[in-house]
Protein backbone atom coordinates (compact mmCIF):
# COMPACT_ATOMS: atom_id res chain seq x y z
CA UNK A 1 0.00 0.00 0.00
CA UNK A 2 1.11 3.63 -0.86
CA UNK A 3 1.95 4.98 2.50
CA UNK A 4 -0.07 8.21 1.65
CA UNK A 5 -2.89 7.19 -0.58
CA UNK A 6 -5.75 9.33 -1.38
CA UNK A 7 -8.29 7.05 -2.49
CA UNK A 8 -8.61 3.60 -0.90
CA UNK A 9 -11.51 1.49 -2.68
CA UNK A 10 -12.61 -1.91 -0.83
CA UNK A 11 -15.76 -2.11 -2.44
CA UNK A 12 -17.53 -5.37 -3.03
CA UNK A 13 -14.75 -7.24 -0.67
CA UNK A 14 -15.30 -9.11 2.76
CA UNK A 15 -13.79 -6.58 5.20
CA UNK A 16 -16.68 -7.32 7.78
CA UNK A 17 -17.03 -5.96 11.14
CA UNK A 18 -13.21 -7.24 11.98
CA UNK A 19 -12.03 -4.79 9.28
CA UNK A 20 -13.56 -2.29 10.02
CA UNK A 21 -12.25 -2.31 13.08
CA UNK A 22 -8.94 -2.27 12.14
CA UNK A 23 -9.35 0.26 9.59
CA UNK A 24 -11.09 2.45 11.89
CA UNK A 25 -7.98 2.36 14.16
CA UNK A 26 -5.43 3.36 10.98
CA UNK A 27 -7.58 5.87 9.21
CA UNK A 28 -6.49 9.22 11.72
CA UNK A 29 -3.33 8.03 10.39
CA UNK A 30 -3.98 8.35 6.96
CA UNK A 31 -3.83 12.02 6.87
CA UNK A 32 -4.27 11.81 2.50
CA UNK A 33 -6.76 9.96 2.32
CA UNK A 34 -9.93 11.93 0.90
CA UNK A 35 -12.16 9.02 -0.81
CA UNK A 36 -12.86 5.62 1.16
CA UNK A 37 -15.39 3.19 0.11
CA UNK A 38 -16.57 0.45 1.62
CA UNK A 39 -19.58 -0.19 -0.50
CA UNK A 40 -21.26 -3.67 0.05
CA UNK A 41 -18.05 -4.94 2.73
CA UNK A 42 -20.46 -6.69 5.14
CA UNK A 43 -19.73 -3.83 7.81
CA UNK A 44 -23.04 -4.50 9.39
CA UNK A 45 -23.72 -1.96 12.54
CA UNK A 46 -21.11 -2.35 14.56
CA UNK A 47 -18.60 -2.25 11.41
CA UNK A 48 -20.29 1.06 10.24
CA UNK A 49 -20.06 2.50 13.79
CA UNK A 50 -16.33 1.93 14.13
CA UNK A 51 -15.77 3.69 10.82
CA UNK A 52 -17.87 6.19 11.58
CA UNK A 53 -16.55 7.05 15.27
CA UNK A 54 -12.72 6.98 13.67
CA UNK A 55 -14.26 9.72 11.17
CA UNK A 56 -16.36 11.87 13.82
CA UNK A 57 -12.84 12.30 16.11
CA UNK A 58 -11.90 14.79 13.16
CA UNK A 59 -8.38 13.11 13.16
CA UNK A 60 -8.78 12.10 9.13
CA UNK A 61 -9.53 14.30 6.34
CA UNK A 62 -12.45 12.25 4.34
CA UNK A 63 -14.09 14.22 1.82
CA UNK A 64 -16.09 10.86 0.34
CA UNK A 65 -16.90 7.80 2.56
CA UNK A 66 -19.31 5.51 0.91
CA UNK A 67 -20.28 2.36 3.69
CA UNK A 68 -23.29 -0.41 3.42
CA UNK A 69 -23.76 -3.11 5.89
CA UNK A 70 -27.01 -4.60 3.88
CA UNK A 71 -27.51 -4.60 0.07
CA UNK A 72 -30.09 -2.38 0.28
CA UNK A 73 -28.81 0.32 2.15
CA UNK A 74 -25.97 2.31 0.58
CA UNK A 75 -25.06 5.41 1.77
CA UNK A 76 -22.33 8.42 0.80
CA UNK A 77 -21.30 10.70 3.13
CA UNK A 78 -19.75 14.06 1.95
CA UNK A 79 -17.72 15.36 4.80
CA UNK A 80 -17.51 18.79 5.26
CA UNK A 81 -14.88 20.48 7.48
Amino acid sequence: MHPFPQTIDLNDNTVVEEGAAALAEVLPNLQKLRVLNLGDCLLRDDGAKAIAGAIKDGQCHLKVCTVSHMVSLTLTVHVRY
